[in-house]
């Protein structure tokens, strides 16, 4: 079971239209998020890894990162920094949600949802991610993670629907 922010924003991303079976980044729109926005990260795939687009305001003040750095700089050493690509990748394959369970460096239980997405150009290179600790009373600036686990986050079958009976009659 994921924080319920976490699992807000699966939601919200199964529900958007898609194609090739990953919705286009252009149709996630974060004000459908409210409360949620301060702690959104956006990131592309690029030669060096995941590279941060933007950071919510929240998010920037708590890590000290910026706009150009790696997503893996969330991560407190290069072990963490290796699994988090990782599984970044793995969200973009798999095209499904990913989510790491991490912890701050003082102990505070966190975790990183990361939705896979296509760009304008249709390549499956885009992350929307979000960040969400147990207790935003124990953050201590900068906001350095050890990565735990990360799972990824199953496609909920949809069923076809059928008609079963007409005005009590058996079909088919």
């Amino acid at each position: 079971m994921f924080h319920p922010d976490t699992q807000t924003l699966i939601d919200h991303w199964h529900s958007l239209p898609r194609k090739s079976g990953l919705p286009m980044r252009a149709r996630f729109d974060p004000s459908r998020l409210g409360p949620l926005v301060p702690w959104l990260l956006a990131a592309r795939f690029e030669r060096e890894g995941f590279v941060l687009r933007l950071l919510g305001e929240a998010l920037r003040e708590a890590s000290a990162l910026a706009p150009g750095q790696r997503l893996t700089g969330l991560f407190a050493d290069g072990a963490d920094a290796t699994a988090v690509h990782a599984s970044a990748m793995e969200a973009i394959v798999r095209h499904q949600p990913m989510v790491i369970s991490a912890q701050s460096l003082e102990g505070t239980p966190a975790e990183l949802c990361l939705l896979p997405f296509r760009s304008a150009n249709e390549r499956p290179d885009r992350l929307i991610g979000l960040i969400r600790m147990a207790s935003s009373d124990a953050l201590e600036a900068p906001l350095r993670l050890q990565f735990i686990e990360a799972r990824a986050c199953e496609t909920p079958a949809i069923q076809a629907l059928r008609l079963a009976a007409i005005d009590g009659r058996r079909l088919g």
